[in-house]
């Protein structure tokens, strides 16, 4: 049977012939009207509004878009929003699929056109169901003393990378748990995959520090969050740069490297012997 789904793609703004302004602002017009058309009496089983995101900031500063797309998504805070962050080829597929068979959302897909990194599958269900899941292969099995949240392809690679270094540093527990949906790290009262107390605990653990990865502006972390959390939290995302740079430079000026999430996690440590 045919889907029933309506996508738009958005490459680089250079690309298209106007500023990142005007892609926003056009795309916000769609997806508010769909939102509008949702809420309407009898409005129901609508195609979802399908958004791929393929060209961001963290590979090319001067000619691809920052996350004021999904930061405006979530800002909205309508239920129907989905800001989906698949890590690998793999998740990205899933993702696809599962956004393409839907009605009644918009569905924001953030994920790059070079990664060809593969993480393991066998959280993939959890992920898909829940929003997020633990990547055992990653983590310790005891409560961990700091877990790292990634959300995107670019924060699991690093993550994957940082874990081992973090752990030995410290001689501490680490967990790493992988974002599918950003909106379950907010209040379930708003959004419908909203963490509840009990999974807060399940997946980031009792008292463990936190440090999120994020392609997006920590800032659209820290909404979601809404100081729920009450332990030590940082946030690693998209800061708007002073000009043009390469990838690399520009992932170590925002600390996401492999130093910069060993600084946050140092930091984060510390913080949490001085609360003991």
């Amino acid at each position: 049977c045919l889907r029933r789904a309506i996508v738009m793609i958005l490459p680089s703004p250079s690309i298209m012939g106007y500023g990142l302004s005007s892609q926003v602002d056009q795309s916000q017009g769609t997806r508010s009207a769909h939102i509008k058309q949702r809420r309407l009496d009898g409005a129901k089983g609508l195609p979802s509004l399908n958004v791929l995101l393929t060209s961001y900031g963290w590979h090319n500063v001067h000619t691809h878009g920052d996350p004021s797309l999904a930061t405006a998504l979530l800002a909205l805070g309508a239920p129907g929003v989905r800001v989906l962050t698949p890590a690998d080829p793999t998740r990205t597929a899933a993702v696809l699929d599962e956004a393409l068979d839907s009605v009644d959302r918009v569905n924001l897909i953030i994920t790059g056109k070079h990664n060809r990194t593969l993480h393991p599958e066998d959280s993939l269900d959890e992920e898909r169901s829940r929003g997020l899941a633990v990547w055992s292969h990653l983590s310790d099995h005891d409560e961990p003393d700091l877990t790292i949240v990634t959300a995107g392809d670019i924060p699991a690679a690093v993550a994957a990378e940082a874990v081992g270094r973090i752990r030995d540093r410290h001689r501490c527990r680490v967990r790493v748990v992988n974002l599918l949906d950003l909106t379950v790290l907010g209040a379930p009262s708003t959004w419908p995959r909203g963490l509840k107390g009990c999974e807060v605990e399940h997946y980031l653990g009792s008292h463990a520090s936190v440090l999120f990865l994020t392609l997006g502006h920590p800032a659209a972390v820290w909404g979601l969050l809404a100081g729920r959390l009450r332990r030590p939290v940082d946030v690693i995302g998209w800061q708007e740069p002073a000009g043009p740079m390469p990838q690399r430079d520009l992932s170590r000026t925002m600390g996401m490297d492999v130093p910069g999430v060993e600084r946050a996690a140092d930091l984060l440590l510390a913080s949490r012997e001085v609360v003991r």
